[in-house]
């Protein structure tokens, strides 16, 4: 018989379900809040938190580890994994934990800073800005890599930083904020630029694409979101 499974607050649960004859299977579900940001609210260590747009007032924490900072929360596209940045080792790296703040588990291993991190759509790869290529230059490159934190490669080069990389709708093209205040769009593939977007004021990140793919929101140095048609 087919039934709905409804969530009653953040966290996770295994469903198992079986048959007349015998078969059975597992699903893990994970309920998720609509908005993940990073808080204060636990004294003095910024941590992440889950929240509804219908009760903001109530928060949840995602992880139980108050002492470590932690920002930048992305959420796969499935709702499973948040991957986030924390100094839990002792520098700033990325990692990955589940929807409900269990199995965390570090993607990057570097001297480096990462940070930013931002699923494809598909959920198959993760990108982020990191200085690992140019620690003593103090450049950040935006990097790729998989959600194991495998396969690690280096999409921009140069002497000059970019930051807050996301990932348009086809998957096919990175946006990030250049130092130079500009959007670059590149080759989610080779990292060749395609495109160089510069508003009528300095473009500072974040950076976010719609759902769409046809409009692109960042913020601007008159302190305003600016909203921009693209076409990747």
């Amino acid at each position: 018989n087919q039934g709905t499974v409804q969530g009653g607050a953040v966290g996770h649960a295994a469903i198992v379900g079986a048959t007349q004859w015998g078969k059975a299977d597992t699903v893990d579900a994970y309920v998720q809040g609509e908005i993940l940001l990073t808080s204060t609210r636990r004294g003095n260590v910024p941590t992440l938190f889950a929240l509804d747009r219908a009760s903001p007032g109530r928060m949840t924490p995602l992880s139980a580890d108050s002492t470590a900072a932690q920002a930048d929360p992305s959420s796969s596209p499935d709702g499973s994994r948040v991957a986030y940045v924390t100094d839990r080792d002792g520098n700033a790296e990325i990692y990955v934990m589940n929807a409900d703040g269990s199995g965390p588990r570090r993607l990057t291993n570097t001297p480096a800073t990462e940070g930013s991190p931002s699923w494809t759509p598909d959920g198959t790869k993760i990108v982020y800005a990191s200085n690992a290529a140019g620690a003593t230059t103090g450049t950040f490159h935006i990097w790729i890599m998989n959600p194991d934190g495998s396969g690690q490669r280096q999409l921009t080069q140069g002497t000059s930083s970019d930051f807050q990389p996301t990932v348009s709708p086809d998957g096919k093209t990175v946006a990030s904020a250049h130092e130079d205040k500009t959007v670059r769009f590149r080759s989610a593939d080779t990292g060749q630029v395609r495109r160089t977007l510069r508003g009528p004021h300095d473009v500072v990140p974040p950076i976010v694409c719609t759902p769409a793919g046809k409009t692109l929101c960042t913020a601007s140095c008159d302190k305003t979101a600016t909203p921009s048609n693209v076409s990747y």
